[in-house]
């Protein structure tokens, strides 16, 4: 076997405009320049990251977990990745999405996760027994980065976390101890240990 020494630079990800000649009239009104192109709106809807990411920022997943839906990043690109880092969802998934090879394919990869109209369905349950601990319309945002994020503790141990209503307290949590400002990751909130209600695992603060 031989090897070879090359040099590369690695070119940057980006969001070509549309050409004119192709899918701009696809996408108005006036749709008799279809004929002229060989696929139908559809299919250049569902591969253009412009009307991806629009799709993306109507999803109830956003609406339930950004406080300003007009604060995230117009660029398709910067919002596939602010999107897909507020997933709530385990690291290897997350990571596969992040990974993606282009901002299309990481927004259509989204949008699948989501699966947009049942999105308001999606469960958060106990890793141990699997019962159901919240439910996405429990969540709510509580920082400006969003209902989920990776906080460290005073010994130094990263959690990963999602922020829930207080309204799943007492119904499939329990809380144990007085509240506590102390070490709070959310000014002006109180913490105290949560389990799951039915096998007693710690699921929380």
């Amino acid at each position: 076997a031989t090897s070879v020494d090359v040099e590369c630079d690695v070119i940057p990800e980006e969001t070509f405009p549309r050409r004119p000649a192709l899918p701009a009239f696809a996408f108005g009104r006036n749709r008799r320049a279809l004929p002229l192109t060989p696929h139908g709106a559809a299919v250049y809807e569902a591969f253009d990251a412009v009307r991806l990411a629009e799709r993306v920022r109507r999803t109830p997943f956003v609406a339930l977990t950004v406080k300003d839906v007009a604060s995230l990043p117009r660029d398709p690109e910067s919002l596939s990745y602010a999107v897909a880092s507020r997933m709530p969802t385990d690291a290897s998934r997350r990571w596969r999405q992040l990974a993606a090879g282009s901002t299309t394919e990481r927004l259509r990869t989204t949008l699948t996760c989501l699966a947009e109209d049942d999105a308001c369905d999606l469960s958060l349950t106990c890793r141990r027994c699997g019962v159901v601990v919240a439910k996405m319309s429990d969540i709510v945002v509580v920082s400006d980065g969003g209902a989920h994020g990776s906080y460290v503790n005073p010994g130094g141990v990263v959690h990963d976390m999602v922020t829930v209503g207080p309204d799943v307290a007492g119904q499939s949590t329990r809380c144990h101890g007085d509240p506590s400002a102390e070490h709070s990751w959310f000014p002006g909130y109180r913490w105290t240990i949560a389990t799951c209600g039915t096998c007693g695992v710690h699921v929380g603060w």
